[in-house]
């Protein structure tokens, strides 16, 4: 991808890959950080970096056409939450949506792409990939959001209404959404 006005990029030795990554996190002026090399080698070794975090959620249509989204730390985003241990990925998407909206007779209808995220988590940077599916409910209940998880609206939106929130959804998600219908 070349890169835009404004932007630099930076081709680094795979062996670099952590202090690369240091002085990129620490806000120099890249926008993207390439890494060359065997692309499987490259991702093990930036993964080494962080405390690696599975967790699934789902992008929930209802019998109106509407999706259901949250507003958490400022941004509006899908349900989804922290895998538990030894509990399927498709089992923690629903259990995610019906814990922090209160919505159940949800139906998974398909695959959406994993997303990858980067935060902090007791002192150390943590690599969240999140396991995204497409669900639908029959359920015509009003979301109730999980306040104890910071989540503080639930809501059904059509796609016309997400997309003018679109300056206030996380890149990652908006990926997921730009394209509803």
């Amino acid at each position: 991808m070349p890169a835009r006005k404004g932007e630099t990029l930076k081709r680094i030795a795979a062996g670099d890959v952590k202090n690369e990554w240091k002085r990129f996190a620490a806000g120099k002026k890249q926008k993207e950080l390439k890494l060359p090399g065997d692309p499987a080698k490259v991702w093990k070794e930036f993964k080494k970096l962080f405390r690696m975090i599975s967790a699934a959620g789902g992008l929930v249509k209802n019998s109106n056409g509407k999706y259901l989204l949250i507003y958490r730390n400022g941004k509006w985003d899908l349900p989804k939450g922290k895998q538990d241990k030894g509990e399927a990925i498709r089992t923690t998407a629903v259990r995610e949506v019906e814990e922090e909206c209160g919505i159940g007779r949800l139906t998974i209808t398909g695959r959406l792409p994993d997303t990858y995220h980067i935060y902090e988590l007791k002192g150390k940077a943590a690599l969240k990939k999140t396991h995204w599916y497409a669900m639908k409910t029959a359920s015509d209940k009003k979301p109730v959001p999980q306040k104890e998880e910071g989540i503080k609206a639930a809501v059904w939106l059509s796609p016309a209404a997400i997309k003018r929130r679109k300056k206030n959804i996380y890149p990652s998600v908006w990926q997921l959404l730009k394209d509803l219908k």
